[in-house]
Order: structure tokens, then sequence, then C-alpha cells
């Protein structure tokens, strides 16, 4: 019949639990997605709210930048400020909030809108913090901020306009989810309840049959309660299941679960949830017959608290030896255990304190023997722990201070003083001064003698230093604000301070002297100043005055001045008004100078420029004619020398051919004389046509790559570089440089000639051919193994005709490296040689750089031609 009974409640149990556990599941299921539903309607309005905030911010930021343009009074720039601020952290929000509905491509719009917006705040502001107020000005009425500020009222409106209509979808669904959970959820709870009552009636009739049968164990279990219950410790017996059988008064008293007969019966466990799992295992295992014992147990209550206990579990058995419970015997040492901790905290406490201080602390002996220092101590004056203990404190005291502190000693020993501090020097290890201020107590043992001294050392050299500087800095001010005073009266620079509302007017003596009266020699007001001016410049120089107060900008004015011996006399004077809270102007500050013989100067340049315009016409004929003639001359040389040329190698080539038989080898040899003169004549005449070219040719100057010139040279010269067996190595990448092109080939060609010409007939041509980036130039040289230049001929051969071999040795008409020169001259380039007789040549130009983007030519690579 229990049997029975209990497997009806177990099955009742488990059906109420599953319909219990449904009605959970649908419950939280409606319920997460009402909650859901509501999130998210707080969210779009928290949406709204934030992008209402930030409009409103945004026209808090524009109205501190209108102040501040007004005014330039930095008070006015709070609201902007504190609106950079809030903006920032508004468009973060709106970031973080992203809804279904709000695109975050809109939110990322809208934050550029809005960073266009404050650029454009802050751009106006700075032109204005400058002084550069019209320009300032002309931003604020132009339609850009307007039409910035126009587009973030429309993005804001339809983010807005989105999280409405989501608003009043989302709140639809929360109210059909809100019907479906009370459905739902009345119509389970109610099944749940029947069946809950029909297992109350079984639970009833189930807890009457054990009311019985505890009944008869109860009466056996009351003399051993008895004897426990008057224990003289914390005793407590409990039954296989862990219920109390009896409990003695002192374990009421130290854990208090309540009297001992509302223990009685109840499950320790219930009692005390919180049981540490070490305790419960211990139980176990008596259960299980075994002994347990702990001298020394750590257990932290519910509040956090810290309890210490010794314990020990021992098994209580029936009369056939079966284990029927444990007994619990437990002693609370905690009160015992916190004085042990006590003392071991407040030691290490005070070594903490006294080695971590931040500032030095000691104890010193009543002779001054250090008898204890921390690590502070021992930084502040650089002597090491054991070097500090082996002195005293009147070794390392300045002795411009050891008397002061010895006498506070003594009378702190005698009992006049309590304590004293006192600020002193230190003598480091390293023999320099350290500022310290020191404050010392005296300890007295039981009897009333000094023990020793507790010394605090702060370290105040810093403070002492930027004193010291402080001090240093008042007198440098002081003597600048005298210098500015003399250099003022000195640079003959007049200052007046106009008050508008007081009409005094305070001048320097400077002032005085430039509108012609003595130092002091007449009352300093506006009719004063106003009487000097010339009669046609006080209209102008008013208005300029009244412009700068109502416009609030700086005042200039150049104006004549007429002194009592009618002499004229030019003043230029600058300032500015200041106004008060009001935007009231309250004074005109400014600064007068006499620029009378700038003045006449100008006046004198401008008949200058008037001759001098007609000067520079006559110049331009002339050199027009004069170039006009030279053009003829370069023609006449082409045309007319070449002419004899050409009837001279015909002449000698007919000769050749006509009467070669006839002739010896001597008059062939004078026939090949003629015909290589003609041939060197020819190309002297293209030489000096081309220097001629050079001089009255207009270049045009454009970025040129030194590869592609390089490159060109050297197909020019492709037959001589074969003919020599000659090694070309460049070193390339080659940068690029502003040049004209076939200007710069024609330098390079003559340059890598003269290479190949210049050598040794026994050798074999070698050239290298490099570049080099210096800041914003290029040089590029062009270096050879030939016979080399002395030094005192290396000015020269950039001359006209100048040869420093015959031209049997070496060929060539001397115009070349004349070429070189006037081409680079002409290209605002620089050339040069660096060489040594027998040792080869190292040529170089000098071109603007045309890229900044040029490799280093240590990192180029090389290539060679043969």
């Amino acid at each position: 019949m229990k049997q029975s009974l209990v497997r009806q409640i177990n099955a009742g149990f488990s059906i109420t639990l599953v319909l219990v556990l449904i009605n959970g599941v649908i419950s939280y299921r409606n319920i997460f997605r009402l909650v859901d539903n509501e999130r998210l309607v707080r969210q779009s309005h928290q949406v709204i709210a934030v992008l209402e905030d930030t409009l409103s911010t945004l026209k808090d930021a524009e109205t501190g930048q209108r102040g501040y343009l007004l005014t330039g009074q930095d008070q006015y720039l709070e609201p902007y400020n504190s609106a950079i601020t809030r903006v920032s952290e508004q468009v973060q929000t709106l970031k973080q909030l992203k809804t279904r509905t709000t695109q975050p491509q809109q939110i990322e719009v809208l934050e550029q809108a809005i960073t266009a917006k404050l650029t454009e705040l802050n751009q106006t502001i700075q032109l204005r913090r400058t002084g550069k107020f019209d320009e300032a000005l002309r931003i604020v009425r132009s339609d850009r901020g307007k039409r910035i500020m126009d587009n973030i009222r429309t993005q804001i409106a339809v983010l807005e306009r989105q999280e409405t209509d989501q608003l009043q979808q989302r709140t639809a669904e929360s109210q059909q989810h809100l019907s479906s959970a009370l459905f739902t959820f009345t119509l389970i709870t109610g099944t749940s309840l029947i069946l809950l009552a029909l297992l109350a009636e079984l639970v009833r009739r189930n807890e009457a049959q054990r009311q019985q049968a505890e009944r008869s164990l109860r009466e056996r279990e009351e003399r051993l309660q008895t004897f426990v219950k008057y224990a003289p410790a914390s005793i407590a017996m409990f039954n296989e299941t862990m219920h109390y059988l009896a409990v003695s008064q002192r374990w009421i008293e130290d854990y208090h679960p309540g009297s001992i007969e509302s223990v009685l019966g109840k499950s320790h466990y219930d009692l005390f949830p919180n049981q540490p799992a070490r305790w419960r295992a211990a139980h176990q295992r008596g259960l299980a017959g075994h002994s347990e014992k702990c001298d020394e147990d750590r257990y932290v209550l519910l509040d956090g608290s810290e309890q210490f206990l010794r314990w020990e579990v021992q098994p209580w058995q029936d009369n056939s030896a079966r284990v029927k419970g444990i007994l619990i015997a437990v002693e609370d040492i905690t009160q015992q255990k916190r004085i042990e901790v006590a003392l071991r905290e407040s030691e290490q406490q005070f070594k903490v304190t006294f080695n971590q201080a931040a500032v030095g602390i000691a104890q010193v002996a009543p002779n001054g023997t250090w008898l204890r220092v921390n690590q502070k101590l021992c930084e502040i004056v650089g002597y090491r722990y054991e070097e500090l203990l082996a002195c005293t404190f009147q070794d390392i005291t300045h002795p411009a201070d050891l008397d002061l502190d010895l006498s506070y000693m003594r009378q702190m020993i005698a009992g006049e003083i309590q304590t004293y501090s006192i600020e002193k020097r230190y003598i480091r290890k390293d023999r320099s001064i350290v500022w310290i201020n020191l404050t010392v107590a005296l300890v007295r043992d039981s009897d009333g003698q000094p023990k020793y001294f507790i010394s605090v050392i702060e370290d105040i050299d810093h403070r002492k230093r930027l004193e010291a500087e402080r001090q240093q800095a008042e007198l440098a001010l002081r003597q600048s604000e005298e210098r500015f005073r003399s250099a003022m009266e000195f640079s003959g620079i007049g200052t007046w301070d106009w008050n508008l509302l007081t009409e005094q007017v305070i001048w320097n003596d400077n002032s005085f002297r430039l509108l012609g009266y003595e130092p002091h020699g007449c009352e300093p007001n506006y009719q004063t100043w106003r009487n000097r001016v010339h009669p046609d410049d006080i209209e102008a120089t008013e208005q300029a005055i009244q412009s700068a107060i109502s416009t609030r900008s700086f005042y200039f004015s150049d104006f004549r001045v007429v002194w009592d011996d009618d002499s004229v006399h030019w003043i230029s004077a600058r300032g500015r008004a200041v106004y008060n809270d009001t935007e009231q102007p309250i004074r005109l500050l400014g600064v007068m100078l006499n620029i009378t013989e700038r003045k006449a100067a100008e006046i004198a340049l401008q008949q200058l420029n008037a001759t001098l315009e007609q000067r520079i016409e006559d110049r331009t004929t002339r050199l027009t004619e004069i170039n006009q003639e030279l053009e003829a001359f370069t023609y006449s040389v082409s045309h007319d020398l070449r002419a004899p040329l050409r009837i001279m190698q015909g002449f000698a080539q007919a000769l050749e051919e006509d009467y070669g038989t006839h002739l010896d080898d001597l008059a062939h040899t004078y026939i090949q004389s003629i015909s290589d003169s003609a041939v060197q004549m020819g190309t002297l005449i293209d030489d000096l046509l081309s220097y001629s070219r050079l001089s009255r040719t207009q270049i045009n100057l454009q970025p040129t790559e030194l590869n592609a010139v390089v490159d060109a040279a050297l197909r020019q010269l492709q037959r001589e570089i074969e003919e020599r067996h000659a090694v070309v190595q460049i070193q390339s990448p080659l940068p690029s440089v502003i040049a004209n092109r076939p200007i710069l080939i024609q330098v390079v060609t003559n340059l890598i000639s003269n290479a190949l010409k210049f050598v040794e007939p026994s050798n074999q041509p070698a050239i290298i051919i490099a570049a080099q980036v210096e800041k914003n130039s290029v040089s590029l040289t062009i270096e050879d193994n030939g016979i080399g230049i002395a030094p005192e001929y290396q000015d020269r051969i950039f001359g006209v005709f100048e040869r420093l071999h015959g031209i049997e040795t070496f060929p060539g008409t001397g115009i070349g490296l004349a070429i070189v020169r006037k081409g680079i001259d002409r290209m605002g380039g620089q050339v040069g040689v660096e060489s040594q007789l027998g040792h080869g040549s190292r040529f170089w130009i000098v071109l603007p750089l045309a890229s900044n983007q040029i490799d280093s030519p240590h990192d180029s690579n090389s290539h060679s031609l043969n």
C-alpha cells in the first residue's frame, strides 16, 4: 500500500512537472518575443531621442561659433566645445543603436555630414582666432554651412520616420504576443493546479504513515538527545540521512540554527545549505565508518567573514554494529586565529609601509647612528643600505644646516618640544647636494628614556630648484620689461592708449616727438592729435578709426602731420579697439611710426619706374637688332665658309683620283693633309654654329629622364664605342631632371665623346655614368680612365678654342666643353671637373630634380655596355 502510494505521488509529480515545463517553455518563448519587441521599441525611442539631441547639439555648436565670430571672446566657445564632445558621443550612440530598420550606411552618411559641419565651424573659428575675420565671415555668408545643416536635418527626419514606422509595427506585434502568452499560461496553469490538489491529498496520506514510523524512532533517540543537549561542547548527532537526532545547547549558541526543538528532525544541509564540498565528503566518509579530524579549517561565511574551526567526525553504530549516523564535534578557534593573523599582518604592514613608502623613513639612535632605513632614503642620498647604516646623519648633513638640526634634537630630548620639521640639505654619496624636508619624532622606553628618533625625509630638491628657476625667471622678466621699454624709446615707436569713455589719452615720449611736441609739453588728448593731422588726411583717418571700431578689426592708417615749423611728416598708425562685456568699445590701443623717409623713397621709386619702362623698351629694341645681326652672321658663316671648304675637298679628291699615279708619297701626304684640314674646318664650323645657337635660342625646360638622354647619346657614339672596344657602365635607374632634352643630349654626348677620345691608345676606355640626388638637385657624373687634366688647366678647358694637346695627338676642335658649359648655363645648372694627371677625369653636371620619388643611387642596379 505504501509503495503504491509513493508511485502515485511520483507519477503525479512527474506529470505536473512536465506541464510546468511545457508552460514555462511556451511562456518563455512568448515573453522573450514580447521583451525583444519591447526592447526594440525602447531602442527606437532612444534612437529618435538621440537624433533630436544631435540636431540640438549641432545648433548649440553653431550658436557658440557665431558668438565667437561676433565677439572674438573664448567664453562664447563654451557651447561649441561642449557640443563637440556631446555630438561625438551621440554619433557613437547612434552606431551602437543599430536597429533592423536603420541601415548602418545611413548612420555613416549622417556622421560624414556632421563631420563636414563641425569642420566648417572649426575653420571659421580658427580663421577668427588668427585675425582673419573677413575670411571667416565670407565662409559664414556662403550657402555651404546652410546646405550641410539642411542635409543633416533631412537625414535625421528620414531616420525618425523610419523609427516611427517600426514603432507602430512592433507595438502591434507586442499586443499579439501578450494575448498568446496569457491564453497558454492560463490553460496550463489551471491544469497544473488540479493535479497539485490531487498530489496534496496523496502527500497528506503518506505523511501520516511516515509520522507514525518516526514516533517510534524518536522514543529511542530521546535518551541520546538528552546527553548531547547538555554537553559543554558544540556537538550534533545525525542519522544516515544527515537529519538531526540530537544537538547540544552550545551548538545552538554557536551557529544559531534555531532552538533545539526546532532543529531536531531537520536536515543539516537544509539548515546549512552552503556547506563546503570537503565537509560533505567528510560526513560521507564518517557514514562509511571512518573517523575524520581537522585541527584548523578555514571557512568563509555568507557575509564574507572568515571562521576557523577545529572539528571531528565519528560514526555511531546500533547493536548490530551497523553505522546509523555520525557525531560531529566542533570548536571555534576563530578568535585565536585572528589574534595570530593580526600580529603577522601588523608586522608585515609595518615592513611594507616602512620599505615601500614614497618618502624616506628612518630610525635614528640618540647619537645620530642610523638604526634602520628604507629604500627611498637610500635613493635620496645615493647610498646603499649597508653603507648608510655605517655612518651617522651628521656625516651626510650639510655643515651649514647641522647646528640647527642638533639644536632641535637637544630640545626634543629635554622634553621642550615633541616634534620638529625643517628644510635642510643632505650631501649625497656623489658629493652633490639634495634638499629635503625633515620631520622628527622621539620614541621613549617604558622608563621615559630616549630610545630612538623616527625621521620622515621628503625629497624637495625639485621644488627648490623650481623656486630658484622661478626667481631667476622673475628677474629675467623684469630685465626684459626694462629692455622693452628702452627698445621702444630707442626705436622711435610711439604708443598711445585712448579711453573712449573718458576721452583720456596716454602717450609715451616718442608719441609727443612724432607729433612735433616736447615730451609732456602739452595735454595728450584726441583734439591735440587732430590739430596736428594734415587737413587733407583728417577725414580718411577718422573714417579708418570708426571702421575699425565698428567691424572689430585692426586700425591701419598712414597720414601726414604738420609741425609748428610747417614741416610735413608722414606717420603710420596701427591700433585695435578693446570691448567690455556688453560689446561696447571702451579703449583704442596702438602705435605710431615715422615713415617720412619711406614715403620719400616710394615717390622716388615711382619716378624711377616711370623712366625704367622706357629704358627697358629701348634695350629690348637694341637686343632684337643684335639678334638679327647675329642670325645674319651665323647664316654667312654656315653658307660662305662652307663653300671654300667644299671646293678644297673637291679639288683634293680630283687631284688624288686624276693624278694619283703620277704623284709620289709626299704629294699624297699633302693631299691627305688638305682633306683632313677641310674636314677639321667643317667640324669647327659645326661646333661654332652649335655654340652660337645655344647663346640665342629660346629653350623650354621640362622634366627629362636621364636614362633616355644617356641612351640617345650612346646610340650616337655607338661606332666610336665599338671601334675603341670601350666599356660603359651605367648605374641605373637614373632620376629625372628639369632640362631641355636636345641640349642635354648634346652635353652628355660631348662629355662621353671626350671620355672616349682622351685615352692612351694602349688602354681600353672605361666609362662610369652615375647620378646622385642631393636635396632638390641631381648630380650626373661621367668618369673615365683617360690621361687626366692638371689642376692649373681645369678652369680653362671650358673656354672656346682651349686645347691642351695638339690635334695630331688627340682630335677635336676645342669647342666641345665650351658647348657643354654654355648648354648647362642656359638650363640653370652647373658643370665642373675633378681630375689628376694619369688617373682619369670625373666630369659632373648639376641640374634641378624633377621628382622627389627617386631611388637612392646606393640601392640602384648597374649594367655595362661593351
